[in-house]
């Protein structure tokens, strides 16, 4: 999963098999964020936060997930996927 918080309030997310998405986010307070996916508002609290790596913990349905991102090494390129 990619997720790229610009600073103007736009949150890109995408992944290598899923269509990309656009959703605006904000944030909720110190060390909070949101977003919505799909009519659900996302809450995630910002865990830690490097200048190459970011943890966040999503507030979700079933529980507490921690979500674990690190800068992309450039070039970087999806891998091919099998075909059915």
């Amino acid at each position: 999963m990619i997720r790229i918080f610009l600073s103007d309030g736009t949150l890109v997310m995408d992944s290598c098999w899923e269509t990309h998405r656009l959703s605006a986010w904000k944030l909720v307070d110190d060390g909070k964020v949101s977003w919505n996916e799909d009519g659900t508002d996302i809450t995630a609290r910002i865990a830690s936060l490097t200048d190459d790596a970011l943890t966040l913990v999503l507030d979700l349905k079933g529980g507490a997930v921690e979500e674990h991102y690190a800068a992309a090494p450039v070039p970087s390129v999806c891998p091919d996927m099998p075909k059915a």
